[in-house]
């Protein structure tokens, strides 16, 4: 009998999607056009102000920022130390110690007030996890006891149970009488009175520094402040940095812990390190200036004229002017004109012209202004958005939770800094002061 042959067949073993499969919010950035800084409705240096130079050499051209990787920005710290990312340590609360003298000495006083049942109970409590059944609350009546000998006890568990066991003082009602109890229980380490009580460094502010790529100051800070659950204007810094560079600067937010910064910083997309403490908050101006590291490209000039330029740079300097980040990426509709209005308190003003359509927006973003900007339907236009870093997103948010017109209420979401406005106001004078002395006299 002829042997059969077998039939061929097109089936495969199933193959493995080893491959990341992006979430919709990385497919949504890819839609982004990326920023080279060349769009031509930007503003433009001579429409705020800066056209002055200190020397009137023939100079040369070049291209600042072809990439954002060209500009590095580093603090320098009112001690004059230029400040560099390298401590990614993560500081852990400090247990507080005692000797054996201390602590037998705790144990004995704390003895003296409760009985040795519930002391026995309470050392078994601590022993337990915080998940385990058996974790109940132990209730010790204090009825007869002032504030002072309550405080005491709080004291000692305090020192004896650290992180182990808290206490809280409450007050029950039981056949008509009022029994005032401590209950001691597993701490709850989510809870925003444990943050407190829980606090063990050395100083009521964490400083950290930040670094960051291609975004601006304030995003970083939203970005951290709405991860931890604090409104932005709790994220202190010293100053704003550029947007198209790669900076580090100090940041500091009072009592919240390391770690959780941490984790924040993760889905900010910001590095964060080199932890410190202190009791005094950073403030606008807290440092002594900036480092600067700039690659020029396409640089076309005759040697001796560039020459000539680096060494004048060296020996008068330049005029400090304020950069173009400051007034906005948008010539329609420079930040120092939203300034105005705010200082104004004219709020529908500063609503619409963030919500206003303008020439240079990304397609997505055009789509949203335009539909805000036609239907006054906030929480549609909200909608569009998928990330929730941009000012418009929250400004919408607001409008639609607080009311179409109670646009104060909608701003309040937001973090406003007068920067642009108060450099536009110094910018119109000196540039008629660099006019008609600096050439005079330098």
């Amino acid at each position: 009998m002829p042997q059969r042959k077998k039939a061929k067949t097109s089936w495969r073993p199933k193959q493995m999607h080893t491959k990341h499969r992006p979430g919709p919010e990385e497919e949504w950035r890819k839609r982004l056009p990326k920023n080279d800084g060349s769009n031509k409705n930007s503003l433009r240096e001579d429409q705020v102000g800066i056209t002055e130079y200190v020397s009137r050499g023939a100079g040369f051209t070049g291209v600042v920022k072809s990439r954002f990787s060209d500009f590095h920005v580093n603090e320098i710290d009112l001690d004059g130390k230029v400040l560099q990312l390298n401590d990614l340590t993560v500081p852990k609360p400090a247990e507080p110690t005692l000797d054996e003298e201390e602590l037998a000495a705790a144990r004995q006083k704390f003895r003296e007030i409760i009985t040795d049942d519930t002391w026995n109970k309470m050392s078994t409590l601590a022993a337990l996890g915080a998940k385990d059944p058996a974790a109940q609350p132990i209730d010790i009546i204090v009825t007869a006891l002032d504030k002072t000998e309550r405080g005491q006890i709080h004291d000692m568990l305090k020192t004896l149970y650290s992180s182990k066991l808290v206490g809280s003082t409450v007050t029950e009602v039981k056949d008509s009488t009022e029994e005032r109890i401590i209950r001691v229980m597993k701490p709850k380490y989510n809870s925003s009175s444990e943050k407190r009580t829980r606090w063990n460094f050395p100083g009521e502010y964490v400083h950290f520094l930040v670094y960051k790529e291609n975004m601006e100051t304030s995003e970083a800070a939203s970005r951290l402040a709405s991860r931890i659950g604090i409104h932005p204007s709790n994220v202190n810094y010293c100053g704003t940095k550029d947007k198209r560079a790669k900076t580090t600067q100090k940041f500091c937010i009072k009592r919240r812990l390391p770690s959780q910064i941490v984790t924040a910083a993760q889905k900010s997309y910001v590095r964060i390190g080199n932890f410190t403490f202190s009791n005094n908050v950073l403030k606008l101006g807290d440092l002594k200036g900036n480092r600067f590291k700039i690659v020029l490209r396409h640089v076309n000039g005759d040697e001796v004229e560039i020459q000539q330029a680096l060494e004048n740079l060296r020996d008068k300097g330049f005029i400090n002017y304020f950069g173009l980040q400051r007034f906005g990426n948008h010539a329609d509709i420079p930040t120092y004109e939203i300034g105005v209005a705010l200082l104004k308190a004219d709020y529908k003003t500063v609503a619409e012209l963030i919500l206003k359509p303008r020439s240079n927006d990304l397609p997505f973003m055009a789509e949203v202004r335009k539909k805000w900007w036609k239907e006054r339907n906030s929480a549609a236009a909200a909608a569009m958005f998928i990330p929730n870093e941009f000012i418009e997103k929250k400004l919408l948010d607001g409008l639609a939770k607080y009311g179409e017109n109670d646009y104060a209420a909608a701003l309040r979401k937001i973090l406003f800094r007068y920067h642009a406005t108060c450099s536009c106001f110094t910018l119109t004078p000196f540039k008629v002061l660099c006019s008609t002395v600096l050439h005079r006299d330098v």
